[in-house]
């Protein structure tokens, strides 16, 4: 992985490329840094970003996207002019399929670990 340091107002941060592997429930996509979670808003899984470190505490990260190295294969083009400053719809630019999905798996989860139902029809 390679790291590189940028110089801003507060000193020292850290960059590196970080793939995306999944989403949280807020939206914020998910990718693993020397085997702690790395949260990024804005960003999608299957994309590939150099990120800059907002934030540690414990096993979990906090980072910025500075730059989109290669996009998701499921990334689609935002169609809303407010999409960026709105915040409102954070999957707006993955594609329905995928957001069915992930979302199906989500609800699955939800029922096998805190429900303890076993292969739930969804």
């Amino acid at each position: 992985m390679r790291r590189l340091f940028s110089k801003g107002t507060e000193g020292m941060k850290e960059q590196f490329e970080l793939l995306i592997d999944d989403i949280s429930t807020a939206g914020e996509g998910i990718g693993h840094k020397d085997g702690r979670a790395v949260f990024v808003p804005g960003v999608l899984p299957g994309d590939r970003i150099l990120a800059e470190m907002a934030e540690g505490k414990g096993n979990l990260l906090k980072a910025e996207c500075i730059e989109l190295l290669e996009p998701s294969v499921s990334r689609v083009p935002d169609d809303c002019p407010n999409g960026k400053d709105c915040g409102g719809c954070s999957l707006r630019e993955y594609k329905y399929e995928a957001q069915l999905d992930w979302k199906k798996a989500y609800v699955n989860s939800v029922l096998t670990r805190i429900a303890s139902l076993e292969n739930p029809k969804i």
